[in-house]
């Protein structure tokens, strides 16, 4: 099997073992528990071939051993307890060369395990589940069961997910978490990242085939994103090599990964790595607060040209930022109160925006009286370098907050 997908298994298992491989592809992670790795590329129709030698794992104490699948890349781990496969298998003979034969499919956001003979198992409850590696220690509450989905032949019946069940009515922010938490139903995460950036004013498209990123965002900028489903409160591991042969294919110059949390080790090794990791929770935030005040594409780029964790912190940053916009937004109706009709030098209405608005900030002022004569405005004139009102003070207030106001409902 080839080093890179089961070295980085190891390397996650090292955080909380310390493996000594003890023959073929045995490795003992502690005294009372041994995992039997099993690999398979991809094959046509995102399925992945293996083969269980029944002898070797009768060697091996099953109650505290598990077998390890891993398809294709190092994040889809299928860790079923020996035990369990046990189950699955029973009543079918291994083949000549002593090794029960399976088939392992990703279908329909599902997982689903085939045995020749017998049918189909939905064993999507055990993607990377390295907990259940303790099962024999009593550390784990329940280990899932395989759920018999009969013959090969007769039809699935995919039911809906839990968050498809839950999101009925929810903001586009809720189900984003929901999504984030369901590592059942990936796809799910994926749609509802596409239709996130959708709302943000970003093109893009939601890609999700196997060998493929995620998320492909394709204007005003090129960037990637990695959609991480997990039922754990934070990821530990990412495939980084992965991710920029992504970037490469779809000629990519930014990266972001969106999940639940990410633990430390793996912010450091994205900061390396120059991969922008953007927690679910700051990610809902931040589409809550662009219905009110939406973020350009500028502002956005920063979130998926960086390197490291995005957080909260991130977003206060840029709200900070649009409150100050909006300060100063509001400064353009306070100029209203130094003109009339007489047209005005700068120096002069300065001069007399001191006396009536002692708190307005004057380093704006001759962009606000550019923007207040603008054709797209018209509620100033200007005459000789000087500036005059084209309406009452109070006239030209209303224009502009009936503009302001009457943008929402046009855009719709």
């Amino acid at each position: 099997m080839p080093d890179r997908p089961r070295d980085a298994v190891l390397a996650h298992l090292s955080q909380y073992f310390a493996p000594a491989r003890v023959r073929d592809s045995f490795y003992q992670l502690n005294a009372n528990v041994t995992a039997y790795f099993r690999y398979s590329k991809e094959h046509l129709g995102n399925e992945y071939f293996f083969g269980v030698v029944k002898r070797h794992i009768e060697e091996f104490q099953p109650n505290s051993t598990s077998v390890l699948f891993i398809c294709g890349e190092s994040e889809n781990v299928l860790v079923l307890p020996v035990t369990t496969l046990a189950s699955m298998y029973d009543g079918v003979d291994p083949s000549p060369d002593g090794q029960w034969k399976g088939v392992i499919a990703a279908k329909d956001d599902k997982w689903v395990f085939r045995i020749s003979h017998k049918g189909q198992y939905d064993i999507t409850l055990f993607l990377n589940r390295y907990d259940l590696l303790l099962g024999s220690l009593g550390l784990v509450s329940s280990i899932p069961v395989p759920t018999f989905l009969g013959a090969r032949n007769r039809p699935l019946t995919v039911q809906p997910g839990r968050s498809e069940r839950l999101d009925q009515g929810a903001s586009l922010p809720e189900r984003l978490l929901n999504a984030t938490k369901d590592f059942r139903h990936p796809r799910q995460l994926e749609q509802t990242v596409q239709q996130a950036l959708t709302a943000l004013g970003l093109e893009s498209q939601a890609l999700g085939r196997a060998g493929e990123t995620d998320v492909l965002i394709t204007r005003p900028f090129r960037a990637i994103v990695e959609c991480k489903s997990s039922g754990a409160k934070a990821i530990h591991q990412l495939n980084f090599a992965r991710i920029k042969r992504h970037m490469a294919e779809q000629r990519a110059k930014h990266v972001a990964v969106i999940g639940t949390s990410f633990a430390r080790a793996v912010a450091r090794d994205a900061q390396a790595e120059h991969v922008a990791l953007i927690e679910a929770r700051a990610f809902a935030r931040l589409l809550t607060l662009a219905e009110e005040f939406p973020p350009t594409a500028g502002e956005l780029l920063p979130l998926f040209s960086g390197a490291g964790l995005i957080e909260d912190a991130w977003v206060d940053r840029w709200w900070q930022m649009c409150s100050g916009l909006r300060a100063r937004t509001a400064d353009v109706l306070k100029v209203l109160d130094g003109l009339d009709f007489t047209p005005r030098k700068i120096d002069e209405v300065r001069g007399r925006l001191a006396i009536s608005q002692p708190a307005f900030d004057g380093d704006g002022l001759e962009s606000a009286l550019k923007l207040l004569a603008s054709p797209l405005l018209e509620v100033v004139s200007l005459v000789d370098g000087g500036y005059g009102l084209n309406l009452s003070p109070e006239t030209a207030r209303r224009r502009l907050v009936g503009l302001l106001t009457g943008l929402a409902p046009i855009q719709n």
